[in-house]
């Protein structure tokens, strides 16, 4: 779902705006302010994909306007509406960052959609672009954190790391934990781990992290968090930062499973990910969860377009919500649908093995599969739902 601020004072355009937007099977959302004061708010809240701003607010206007959108939230794109053609004011536009100038009332509705579909695309591939260009040359790197514990966070990263492996690409699944919880799910010792970086007795760099990585027989690397909490074990921020950081010069694509508990330790390790992925079951108490870690991220200026969400289905859940539902009470797009796995899951824990594994051709298999895809895409591709 796009998420589309109006801001301006005119009824009729507002209303026609309504009927533009509200009625295109739920691909967009309309939210509307009718002052630049009023607007910078709405945005500063977050959620807001595309700014679409009448020149001649109450407050201000003309390119001034604009310009402080532009200079307040440069990560948003913004469309400007003006009453008539005017070829220099749009190119002035255009060149002080807005991505088109349209005319009220001169674009039909499918035209209209159209410009913002465009526009939101053009921008995301861009901020993808850029973030690729900054990056020092590395992996992409995707953060698994549930919504509460319990949710199948832990699970759904190993089997995306095992479908990821299996499509040839270079994987480390990495767990920011106190304890670990890969040898649990495994059921696989591991003789060795990334706890000693956090004593200071060697530097946290990608060979030290290298060193302590373990090959799994699934086709990809795991780093292993300790296999008893402990004070000793505990992650800073700056460890966080600097262990995904090492990880991501070493793969394509670096997995990292987060304790659904935010701490300080996540705010380091969200520094560093490309993608930001929520997990939950579709239920409300576990969307009343997510609709919390998502608060933290807007406040932490997470990108909401850089978070999305992957619904796990479990075999016995009453009320559950429908996709659809889900998406629309948080705001974000959702990645994956998991679907249950029954005995499956129990099965492949006995053999220490991710369920993808054994069962690639089932149902949960290519639902799998299909997150995998979904996440290696840049950016990531979501469902439509």
């Amino acid at each position: 779902m796009i998420t589309v601020l109006l801001i301006d004072p005119v009824q009729v355009d507002i209303a026609a705006a309504r009927d533009a937007f509200e009625t295109e099977g739920g691909d967009f959302r309309l939210n509307v302010a009718d002052t630049l004061a009023d607007g910078l708010r709405q945005i500063s809240a977050g959620g807001v994909d595309i700014v679409l701003m009448y020149l001649h607010l109450p407050d201000t206007g003309g390119l001034h306007a604009v310009e402080t959108i532009l200079q307040s939230f440069p990560e948003i794109p913004l469309i400007v509406l003006g009453d008539k053609e005017d070829a220099e004011l749009a190119l002035r536009a255009v060149r002080a960052g807005a991505h088109d100038y349209l005319v009220k009332g001169r674009l039909s509705r499918a035209a209209l959609l159209r410009c913002v579909r465009h526009a939101v695309e053009r921008h995301r591939a861009l901020v993808s672009k850029l973030k690729d260009s900054l990056r020092t040359p590395g992996g992409k790197v995707i953060a698994f954190i549930g919504a509460k514990g319990g949710v199948g966070t832990t699970t759904s990263l190993l089997n995306t790391a095992a479908a990821l492996a299996r499509a040839g690409r270079r994987i480390i699944a990495a767990e920011l934990r106190t304890a670990s919880n890969f040898a649990i799910q495994l059921s696989r010792r591991h003789l060795i781990d990334f706890g000693d970086l956090l004593q200071g007795e060697h530097e946290i760099n990608p060979t030290t992290v290298q060193e302590r990585l373990v090959q799994l027989p699934f086709g990809f690397h795991a780093l292993y968090a300790p296999p008893r909490s402990s004070d000793a074990c505990a992650i800073s921020p700056q460890q966080a930062n600097a262990l995904i950081e090492s990880a991501a010069e070493l793969a394509e694509i670096v997995l990292v499973d987060l304790p659904a508990q935010i701490s300080q330790m996540h705010s380091g390790a969200l520094a560093s990910a490309d993608y930001v992925l929520v997990v939950l079951e579709p239920d409300r108490i576990s969307v009343n969860f997510a609709a919390a870690t998502i608060t933290v991220l807007e406040q932490w200026k997470i990108d909401p377009l850089s978070n999305g969400l992957l619904i796990v289905n479990r075999s016995g859940l009453a009320n559950t919500l429908r996709p659809q539902q889900v998406r629309e009470r948080l705001g974000r797009e959702v990645v994956g649908i998991i679907p249950p796995a029954g005995e499956g899951c129990l099965v492949a824990f006995e053999s220490g093995q991710p369920l993808y594994v054994a069962q690639p051709e089932s149902r949960f298999g290519h639902a799998v599969a299909q997150v995998a895809e979904n996440l290696a895409q840049s950016p990531v591709r979501t469902l439509r739902l």
